[in-house]
């Protein structure tokens, strides 16, 4: 079985021509750091997080390889993958349901003066798959501002580990 999964991996690098952007470093990245959080006993907002930015890279990834063009297809592609990514993780990280209340301001009677309750591992996921769609082009924006023709080796790796992990220690750290 271990055999077959080798080989299989080994067929699939091989056999692609080359992704535009979102590379699989960055893919594979974030999907592995998600995976260690869940070992090494981090918080379950935060594993949503980088679960979240795993499936939007892997969404915006595969729409850059795939040659179909048709309307909206990274937004498609991006959801899809989130559904068949991040929703099904999350019985399998051992995720209790937990939830963050809102607290929406107005008149009494009115459904703005109401408590929600908003899942967390679905609010922090929806965020890790936003930064990760974002982070391409605030990398731009950036190499752009250093007033530099191309961007630093890694610098969009490095840029996007860096806001998640900030985000991380942050949301950690108010737990």
């Amino acid at each position: 079985m271990r055999r077959r999964i080798i080989v299989g991996i080994i067929a699939m690098l091989t056999t692609i021509n080359g992704a535009l952007a979102h590379c699989p470093l960055c893919t594979i990245g974030a999907g592995v750091v998600a995976v260690a959080a869940a070992k090494i006993g981090i918080s379950i907002p935060v594993i949503a997080l980088f679960i979240g930015a795993f499936a939007g890279a892997m969404g915006a990834w595969i729409a850059r390889i795939l040659p179909w063009k048709f309307p909206h297809k990274e937004t498609i592609l991006v959801l899809l993958s989130y559904i068949t990514t991040a929703i099904p993780i999350q019985p399998l990280i051992g995720y209790q349901y937990t939830s963050i209340p809102v607290y929406i301001l107005g008149e009494y009677g009115t459904i703005l003066n109401k408590t929600y309750l908003v899942n967390l591992y679905i609010t922090m996921s929806i965020i890790g798959t936003i930064i990760m769609l974002i982070m391409p082009h605030i990398s731009k924006k950036f190499t752009t501002l250093t007033k530099r023709e191309k961007p630093l080796p890694y610098q969009g790796i490095i840029l996007t580990f860096g806001i998640l992990t900030l985000l991380s220690i942050i949301i950690e750290v108010l737990q």
